[in-house]
């Protein structure tokens, strides 16, 4: 009884790393948003959510059919002003003339801005990626106001696992911890990582009051995904194994001590 009374200390007393279980969900490392340049009707689009696309690449066709009809009105104007112009400095009246001048200017600068908005009818891909979300298959012929966010398009090869640490345990973790994760569906493939980054404040997520800690991941061969969920274990500071199973009863139990 005495060996193994000194034997059970013994192990009570062995230092281990903390293991602190965690809730993870990966983002992309980055993403662009695709938004409407200005209020139009969606014509048709190319691509639908879980589409790979390159940088450049046409994503949708807003209908040009408004700002063609605007700009064939706005250059027969201007070209009536010129007209207008001319024939004004040839009788020498150089009042009308220098009005006529001032509106052919306004009018090119409606002009500019018009064929501006017909190079932005088609809509590209900013960078390589994959198309997050933005099916607008319901959008078509529908108006959009400028601004409407019509593509979410995140590169893969490099993402962010956001690993929610307990509130509880924040002081026990640190940038540069070993972490090991499995996701949803591939939990017999753990994956080993370090906390590159603690936010300082902390969230609400699953309704638990949460510190996120961010692992960078590389992705070389697109397996994971954007929101795939899973868990972690961050390993911690050694600590006595007594310490790890029975700190935060010990806690508890003083917060009740009126000393």
């Amino acid at each position: 009884m005495t060996a193994g009374a000194v034997i059970v200390v013994a192990l009570m007393a062995w230092p281990v790393p903390y293991r602190i279980s965690c809730r993870v969900v990966i983002e992309p490392m980055q993403r662009r948003f695709v938004v409407a340049p200005h209020q139009s009707l969606i014509e048709t689009s190319f691509v639908q959510p879980g589409d790979t696309v390159r940088v450049g690449q046409t994503l949708a066709r807003m209908d040009g059919r408004e700002v063609r009809w605007e700009l064939a009105g706005l250059e027969a104007d201007r070209r009536q002003a010129q007209q207008q112009r001319d024939s004004s400095l040839a009788r020498g009246d150089l009042s009308k003339s220098e009005l006529a001048r001032l509106e052919v200017e306004q009018l090119d600068a409606k002009v500019e801005l018009l064929r501006r908005r017909e190079s932005l009818l088609e809509l590209k891909a900013p960078l390589d990626g994959l198309v997050l979300s933005g099916s607008i298959d319901k959008l078509s012929s529908a108006p959009v106001e400028t601004g409407h966010v019509l593509f979410e398009i995140a590169p893969l090869d490099q993402l962010r696992v956001e690993v929610a640490a307990p509130a509880a345990d924040y002081r026990h973790i640190a940038v540069g911890d070993s972490v090991e994760l499995r996701f949803d569906g591939r939990l017999s493939e753990p994956v080993s990582g370090t906390l590159s980054r603690i936010r300082p404040r902390s969230e609400i997520r699953d309704s638990s009051d949460v510190f996120v800690a961010e692992v960078e991941l590389p992705n070389p061969n697109e397996a994971l995904r954007p929101g795939q969920r899973g868990s972690a274990v961050v390993f911690g500071p050694r600590h006595p194994l007594a310490w790890n199973l029975f700190h935060k009863a010990f806690d508890r139990v003083r917060q009740w001590l009126p000393w």
